[in-house]
């Protein structure tokens, strides 16, 4: 059996509008990672793709309610420190989020396995405070060969490439630390797909979206930072119709596979 987690960042409206209708009707879990001042005062920023528009309390609230959707920390702030994860944490806590066991999302994948503990953030794995933190490969971080090939994905949308340029963010071995796979407005299923099938059993994958939306709305093709809806309902079926793929939440992961040894 594979393990494939829906991971979803910031709380944009779109999950709401657009993802979580989904994910009740092929009864599939994600997880949710919430900037939690960005759903307190979505003023104070703007996402190309999703504009400034963020889920309500009461919406985030409704997803966690509904026993489909894990919500995590992605910051109070969006900050990688130990000093924004807390707040986020509280500020959940207020809107009556249950945050035993919350996982917490790097910011735009900052944190690596060498800087992990960078103002303090790895602190709260060590005292129980959260359970584990999700981070990804930064192409800007991985140097000009990685990122002449990863420009090439973008109008190849080769299946081959796309598991080389992924292979790593496939978890083979359980741990506190994982990475992610992002996935792109270029990314095609088949990539994905061939990605999963690619991987041996008790492995799992992190797909990491940002928002999905539908053509014609409002952001759809600012940036590269949403998925196409269409195309995300055909991998919702193809994941729905395997039996040898479990769709978890982080945070149900890290119990079987951690927590439960």
């Amino acid at each position: 059996m594979k393990t494939v987690i829906l991971s979803f960042d910031d709380s944009r409206g779109d999950f709401y509008s657009n993802v979580f209708p989904l994910l009740k009707k092929y009864e599939i879990s994600a997880t949710l990672n919430v900037i939690s001042d960005f759903v307190e005062n979505p003023s104070n920023y703007s996402f190309p793709s999703g504009g400034d528009l963020s889920m309500s309390v009461n919406q985030v609230k409704e997803c966690a309610d509904s026993g489909l959707v894990e919500i995590a920390c992605h910051g109070h702030t969006h900050k990688n420190t130990k000093k924004d994860v807390i707040a986020n944490i509280e500020a959940l806590k207020r809107w009556g989020i249950d945050t035993t066991g919350i996982g917490f999302a790097s910011p735009t994948s900052y944190l690596t396995i060498k800087n992990k503990n960078e103002n303090g953030v790895w602190d709260l794995i060590k005292d129980n405070t959260i359970s584990y933190i999700r981070s990804g490969i930064q192409i800007r971080r991985e140097g000009y060969v990685y990122m002449f090939f990863s420009l090439i994905d973008r109008y190849l949308h080769s299946k081959i490439l796309f598991k080389i340029l992924n292979d790593r963010t496939v978890i083979h071995k359980p741990e506190e630390f994982l990475l992610s796979t992002a996935v792109f407005s270029y990314t095609k299923p088949r990539q994905i797909k061939h990605l999963i099938d690619c991987s041996k059993d008790n492995s799992a994958v992190i797909l990491m979206f940002h928002s999905v939306m539908k053509k014609g709305q409002s952001g759809y093709g600012l940036d590269r930072f949403y998925y196409d809806y269409d195309l995300f309902k055909e991998l919702l079926c193809w994941l729905k119709n395997h039996d040898n793929i479990c769709v978890s939440t982080t945070q149900q992961y890290i119990k079987d596979n951690i927590n439960n040894k």
